[in-house]
């Protein structure tokens, strides 16, 4: 856990060569938990938020488990993507997503789901994004 705190001081200070994935899972790693975790991470510009990205671990009424899902809060021509990173490595590898594409704000997108092993660590991060343009905010952790 130690080492996780110190990478995550090195990425907060701007160190060259530490990865924010890699620093997200080695602090998964590092938790003795496996309770599942719900996820919410927002994506602000000053004073706007532009929108958010849940990930709900256990079913929840009508929420499906282990899902995500984008919500576009500000009209700007952007829209939101969630990306999920199921057992996160050193490399980021999205393995799921939900987009508000196509859709004027506000708007959230459809759960997006599939069941996952109980305890599975994940990686969630909210960007926003126009055509080849993308901006990210660091990655949060879950539990499947």
């Amino acid at each position: 856990m130690l080492l996780a705190a110190i990478a995550g001081f090195a990425v907060a200070l701007g160190f060259p060569g530490v990865a924010q994935a890699d620093v997200a899972a080695r602090q998964i790693q590092g938790d003795a938990s496996s309770q599942p975790q719900d996820v919410w991470t927002e994506y602000w510009e000053g004073a706007n938020l532009v929108g958010i990205g849940k990930f709900n671990a256990d079913r929840d009424g009508s929420i499906p488990e282990d899902s995500i899902q984008a919500c576009d809060y500000y009209g700007d021509g952007w829209w939101v993507e969630v990306r999920m990173d199921v057992d996160p490595t050193e490399t980021w590898e999205t393995d799921r997503f939900a987009t508000t594409q196509g859709n004027a704000p506000p708007y959230c997108s459809p759960w997006e789901s599939g069941s996952l092993v109980e305890g599975t660590p994940v990686a969630v991060k909210v960007c926003k994004v126009k055509d080849a343009e993308e901006y990210c905010e660091d990655p949060v952790l879950g539990r499947a």
